[in-house]
């Protein structure tokens, strides 16, 4: 049988949002996995996860600032603010952020 090549891209995408979710249920520590599969997830097929998007982008976050990707942390979190302005989920995320800059009277400033 052979594959079309949208049958192949669906199948990867597939396979990574499975290990993503896998990981995630698993409460893995795997940062550099985390950012390298999600890094990718999310600019190849990031339209086409539908709200999955949403979980992936922080889950990446917070592996990103575990990884010291600040680059790849920042650009998932203004996502999030994006789609979720004043939520107090991603006011906790910035926190996260925060702390990982070493501004930590910031982070106590949101979490007050």
């Amino acid at each position: 049988m052979k594959y079309s090549s949208s049958h192949t891209l669906y199948c990867l995408k597939e396979e990574m949002r499975d290990k993503m979710r896998k990981w995630r249920e698993e409460n893995s520590r795997n940062s550099e996995q985390i950012v390298e599969v999600g890094e990718e997830l999310i600019n190849e097929y990031g339209s086409k996860l539908g709200d999955d998007i949403w979980i992936i982008y922080e889950q990446v976050m917070i592996a990103a600032l575990d990884y010291g990707r600040d680059d790849l942390a920042l650009f998932c979190l203004q996502e999030l603010r994006r789609q979720f302005p004043g939520s107090h989920r991603v006011k906790r995320l910035t926190g996260m952020r925060f702390e990982a800059m070493e501004r930590y009277d910031d982070a106590i400033q949101l979490y007050d």
